[in-house]
């Protein structure tokens, strides 16, 4: 069994976190004005800030898709606070 699998494990498991903290950094950057963007377990999750209801994807890019089209169907008011 070779010893430095563990640890290798670990390396990729944190650099997978770093990509994905990166990307929610991102959408926050992006959207964050209008949307609540957080990550829960393995899910991006946005949240409308006017009414609250939630997006999730499995990605960061799939949520990108998601939050285009839900705020070109109904924009989301700019300054409203959850």
């Amino acid at each position: 069994m070779n010893s430095g699998q563990p640890h290798l494990r670990a390396s990729v498991m944190a650099q997978s976190s770093a990509v994905r903290f990166n990307e929610l950094q991102s959408l926050r950057y992006h959207w964050g004005e209008a949307y609540s963007l957080d990550l829960d377990n393995d899910e991006f999750v946005a949240a409308r800030r006017d009414n609250g209801r939630e997006l999730r994807a499995k990605t960061a890019e799939e949520l990108r898709a998601l939050i285009l089209a839900d705020y070109s169907e109904n924009k989301v008011p700019r300054g409203v606070d959850e």
